[in-house]
């Protein structure tokens, strides 16, 4: 039996790396890496000082050109080396990284029409443009749910996801969601259908409210149970 290999992929701030090894002891075959095309060091910036995208198509072609390369490294690297013993596939992304996305779950900046519309972009973990709501929802924790806020610092960050959300609504993209990278990335790597699950979080902990599903043949969404995807207003 031949031997068994899995590939990982991390997407950085300014690359993805791709790595394999041996699944029987974790030797290292291969690696690569390859530095985002878009933006500056791989991040797209502009005027505004607290912008700090990524272009999705980054992704896509950084992990064409990675796993080519640590292919080539292996079949150099051990003889009789086949792209079909590879078994496995792990991906590793910023957090705090959202993408908006259409019905067909995929990101707005791949399609030409949003191409060079950095709201359509992935928002970049250090993007900061969302201080105003992340003050709103501070804010409003603080008054209404203050054990929430409580459990980080009492301060809601501009970094983080649903402050995020909230500014991209303005945007006038017409995502239809905002998706993290982390799942958005292996689902460019696998087959359809994929399904997003929302949820959010209340005292008694994780708490799931619906299913968003995509279906690549005919480009259409389902949405099961009673997610609230509606513009929030400054006083909601």
């Amino acid at each position: 039996m031949p031997a068994r290999y899995s590939i990982g992929l991390d997407y950085g701030t300014n690359s993805v790396r791709a790595l394999l090894v041996s699944v029987a002891d974790g030797r290292e075959v291969a690696v690569a890496t390859w530095d985002y095309a878009h933006g500056r060091q791989g991040v797209v910036l502009s005027a505004d000082p607290n912008l700090a995208r990524q272009h999705p198509a980054d992704y896509v072609t950084g992990a064409e050109i990675t796993l080519k390369k640590l292919l080539a490294q292996a079949k150099h690297a051990v003889r009789g080396f086949k792209p079909e013993h590879v078994i496995g596939l792990g991906v590793d992304t910023t957090g705090s990284t959202p993408i908006p996305v259409d019905a067909a779950g995929h990101p707005l900046a791949l399609s030409r029409e949003f191409q060079k519309n950095p709201a359509a972009m992935a928002w970049l973990w250090k993007d900061h443009t969302s201080w105003r709501e992340a003050a709103r929802i501070t804010e409003l924790a603080a008054r209404h749910r203050p054990q929430f806020i409580a459990k980080c610092g009492n301060t809601y960050s501009s970094e983080w996801f649903w402050s995020k959300i909230w500014h991209c609504l303005a945007a006038r993209t017409r995502a239809r969601l905002l998706v993290p990278l982390a799942p958005q990335a292996p689902k460019r790597r696998s087959r359809f259908p994929a399904e997003v699950r929302l949820v959010v979080c209340d005292r008694l902990g994780r708490l799931e409210v619906g299913v968003l599903r995509f279906s690549e043949d005919d480009e259409r969404e389902e949405l099961l149970g009673h997610a609230h995807r509606a513009p929030l207003e400054p006083d909601d």
